[in-house]
């Protein structure tokens, strides 16, 4: 049989069924799939007969093989063909879900057992592969098998042979060295037995009990203690001896396997030392397949650890992920091991389709020479969790930034205020001067009230709920309509209406929601500025509206507005009071949004309908008071 997998792939299919015939052949010459060589040589027979006629006259590589056929059905059928083409691997298909069936015909050697019902190009062109490198694997396998037997046999193995009629043993000299003993020293009979280590006595006994009674031959893998308190491994192999079909003795071989042992054990410890990470484990060869994972990574990924392996990466990276990790695993090759670690952050294909963010933390693997690259291992960790506080923390750094921005900027603009009215009664004692104090002391309240209020959102914004109480609205409106009819007095301010006794679900800082409604609505305005405040409620909320004149809100921008500092600190305002409203109001269980102040004012007389209104509805607290 030719090399697994050359051009072309020589392939015979043996199938009464034509629909069967031409899907299957379809599947195998017009694939273009990677797996495939670049030529398929499909060759096709009906029976068994037919199919050894094709044999005679072409080489083959692999035998597709339909177990109903009209000469003979399952086990019979492969049977036949195991004895026809005993040189050839066999792919079995059948339209029969037979568990049982399959089991036994894989056991009597086919690589593959396949349902024709759920036959796909892919599954087909799966088994082909990999049944053909299973065949040229299990033949280099059985050459090396022999070969190993060849060298053994000249090789200094211990030997030993027991003539039961005599009543002798003899031993070769590799036989004295692997028990540490001289060749002056007497093992015969029982005593043989007691250099088994004590807890391998009763396994070697029964073995060769069975041996001499029943002619059963053994291969055990066992323990031998040796002087100085030493402990071999040894493989140890007995064969009954006949005469003219009388068992008259036994003989065997035994090799020292102690370092094969402890590689073993060795092995066996990284495994279990693996299997206790939380996190997915993985061992990639050097075309990027998994050869091992470990069972946090099937958890991880949802697939079965017989699904990873074999399969490339890909299976579960997007081929973007693959690319830019490969990209990275060749650089690191080419920079002469400088980076022999690296941690990616990418996404993870789960078997549902889903996804998670994860982090990737590979390494290279060298041969003993650390020069011919062999491969990554790597521990994925699954990072949503981390994720999502990095966000939160990203949110809650700009929240606070809006709070930086308030105390810089809110505060500094009140004791501007406060240093123009002091700068006032230093000029002139009068009436007003008492007027002039009661305003000066009514800003410094507002300062600390807004410092108060400052920190109480600082740790709404840390903690992340607000805690709210019933509030006046219209006794707010009324205080802060007056503030800013002191601070824009080329501005009308007016009600729409009466401000009723207006009860809603805040807190202190609702003063700050509507300070920054009613200074937009004058900041961002030219010409003859007019703002008009109306106050609505029903039994469950309550609604604000401040209407201005201005140009008003591009569609495009009403939904962006709120956003942090979406209109620049080179502007009147600072560029955050929209935000912070939004944040407030939300924090309350309300809604803030923008609309055109002509469609506000649809159905009602108005001379000019230009401009914006801003709208923030809150629940009512009625039932608090």
């Amino acid at each position: 049989m030719k090399t697994s997998l050359e051009s072309p792939l020589r392939v015979l299919l043996v199938e009464d069924n034509p629909n069967d015939e031409r899907l299957i052949r379809r599947h195998l010459t017009e694939s273009s799939s990677s797996l495939l060589p670049d030529s398929v040589n499909f060759h096709h027979a009906e029976s068994l007969d037919a199919g050894v006629t094709i044999l005679a006259d072409n080489a083959i590589d692999l035998l597709l093989l339909d177990l109903g056929l009209p000469e003979s059905e399952g086990t019979e059928t492969y049977n036949r063909a195991r004895e026809c083409f005993p040189d050839v691997p066999i792919v079995v298909l059948t339209n029969l879900d037979d568990d049982q069936a399959a089991v036994e015909i894989l056991n009597r050697g086919a690589q593959d057992y396949l349902n024709k019902q759920s036959l796909n190009e892919r599954n087909l062109i799966r088994a082909v592969r990999y049944a053909v490198e299973r065949w040229e694997r299990q033949r280099e396998l059985e050459r090396n098998r022999e070969f190993l037997k060849q060298t053994q046999e000249v090789a200094a193995i211990g030997g030993w042979k027991i003539n039961f009629r005599t009543d002798t043993q003899q031993w070769t000299d590799e036989m004295y060295r692997i028990h540490g003993l001289s060749q002056n020293a007497d093992p015969i009979g029982e005593d043989g037995f007691g250099f088994y280590h004590p807890e391998d006595q009763n396994t070697i006994r029964e073995a060769f009990d069975r041996l001499i009674t029943e002619g059963e031959p053994y291969d055990l893998e066992l323990r031998i203690d040796v002087p100085d308190d030493d402990i071999r491994w040894v493989r140890t192999i007995g064969d009954p001896l006949y005469e003219d079909g009388e068992m008259v003795g036994a003989n065997g071989t035994m090799q020292d396997i102690t370092e094969r042992k402890e590689r073993e054990q060795e092995l066996e410890r990284h495994r279990k030392i693996i299997q206790t990470v939380d996190d997915g484990v993985y061992v990639l060869d050097e075309t990027g397949h998994f050869e091992l994972v470990n069972d946090a990574m099937t958890e991880l990924t949802g697939y079965d650890t017989e699904e990873l392996l074999g399969e490339h990466t890909s299976y579960i990276k997007s081929d973007e992920v693959v690319e830019r990790a490969e990209s990275t695993v060749r650089s690191m090759i080419f920079d002469e091991h400088e980076d022999a670690e690296v941690t990616l952050e990418l996404d993870i294909q789960r078997s549902d389709g889903s996804e998670f963010p994860a982090e990737d933390h590979l390494t290279l693997l060298w041969d003993d020479d650390g020069e011919r690259f062999e491969g990554t291992t790597g521990i994925i960790r699954n990072i949503t969790e981390r994720k999502q506080r990095e966000q939160e923390l990203q949110n809650l750094s700009e929240k606070l930034e809006v709070l930086n921005r308030i105390l810089r900027h809110d505060i500094q603009n009140d004791t501007q205020t406060i240093q123009l009215w002091t700068e006032e009664i230093q000029n002139e004692l009068s009436e007003d001067h008492q007027e002039t104090v009661r305003r000066i002391k009514q800003t410094n309240k507002h300062i600390q009230e807004l410092t108060e209020n400052s920190g109480a959102l600082i740790q709404t914004l840390t903690q992340g709920e607000l805690k709210t109480n019933p509030v006046h609205l219209d006794e707010i409106v009324r205080s802060e309509l007056e503030s800013a009819r002191s601070r824009y007095p080329e501005a009308e301010l007016t009600v729409d209406g009466s401000l009723t006794d207006t009860v809603v679900s805040a807190n202190g800082t609702l003063s700050s929601v509507v300070r920054n409604l009613l200074n937009n609505a004058v900041q961002h305005n030219r010409g003859e500025m007019t703002v008009t405040v109306q106050l609505e409620q029903d039994d469950e909320f309550a609604q604000l509206c401040v209407l201005d004149n201005g140009p008003g809100v591009p569609d495009e921008q009403k939904d962006k507005i709120f956003g942090k500092g979406e209109r620049g600190m080179e502007s009147e305002g600072t560029g955050i009071g929209l935000y912070l409203v939004n944040q407030l109001t939300q924090s309350y269980g309300g809604e803030v949004w923008v609309k055109d102040r002509e469609q506000h004012q649809s159905g009602r007389e108005h001379e000019n309908c230009g401009g914006a209104v801003f709208v923030v509805k809150l629940p009512t607290a009625n039932g608090w008071i």
